[in-house]
């Protein structure tokens, strides 16, 4: 991990969590949205990918008939920022689902490695048994089925050109942490959304993490949002303040750094 000014990268961030703009949607959801400027200049600086969006949409389509589009680059603007500061060299992604998130940790990845020509070693763990995003998405798993959502994430990798930098593995994460050592820089969690799971994850995977790496949490509504189908936002909301400093929520992810 690259800690050349290393305080002034996390003040960043949390200025970037600090002046987004916090929205109500129509389901009720609480976003904050990052400033047009910050995505501007990550999007830029990853590539723009709407191009390759649009080929993954048409693909899921004709292959399910269905269309989930998963993360898009306004969610995980901030994650792919945190890479390209910190530069991590061990990197996990814990729910992997199509692919969408990780193909775009890829490219931040991809980008670290054209400037310091070290590649960071990346895992993304997915069992792969069905989506578990929260209300309204078990009709995923009816419609798509779980070897197709297997094949279509490393499919969707590999057709955006990123297989070389990620390992998939299929699996639980609460059974690959065995394998794990210490020396995590970087894990962007998106399992379990109950609070049971989301907590275990970020507890066992934090507990292999060094000093200053990051944990970033996906569909971290808001820590008022604290539900059973909101095990994420408690978690974050939950953060023990003696092992993780809450950098920052921004869109729908909260950013955990270790003390």
């Amino acid at each position: 991990m690259d800690r050349n000014n290393y305080d002034a990268k996390i003040a960043l961030l949390r200025e970037f969590c600090t002046t987004s703009i916090k929205g109500i949607e129509a389901n009720g959801f609480v976003r904050n949205h990052p400033p047009q400027k910050v995505f501007s200049d990550i999007s830029s600086d990853l590539i723009d990918l709407s191009g390759h969006y649009e080929k993954q949409r048409n693909f899921e389509n004709s292959k399910c008939g269905h269309i989930l589009c998963g993360d898009t680059r306004e969610s995980m603007a901030i994650a792919c920022l945190a890479l390209r500061l910190l530069k991590p060299s061990v990197v996990y992604e814990i729910g992997r689902f199509r692919g969408w998130s990780t193909t775009q940790m890829c490219f931040a990845i991809k980008q670290n490695f054209k400037e310091t020509g070290e590649k960071a070693e990346f895992t993304s763990i997915d069992p792969h048994l069905g989506a578990d995003g929260g209300p309204g998405w078990s009709s995923v798993n009816k419609q798509c089925g779980q070897s197709f959502e297997w094949d279509l994430s490393r499919t969707n990798i590999s057709r955006a050109g990123m297989s070389e930098f990620v390992e998939t593995v299929r699996g639980f994460s609460g059974e690959y942490i065995e394998k794990v050592e210490h020396g995590i820089e970087f894990v962007f969690v998106d399992g379990d959304h109950t609070y049971t799971g989301a907590k275990a994850d970020v507890d066992e995977y934090g507990a292999k993490m060094v000093q200053g790496g990051l944990c970033i949490l996906h569909d971290v509504w808001s820590e008022e949002w604290t539900g059973d189908n909101y095990g994420p936002s408690k978690v974050y909301a939950d953060a023990d303040p003696e092992v993780w400093e809450k950098v920052g929520h921004m869109w729908c992810v909260g950013i955990l750094r270790k003390k």
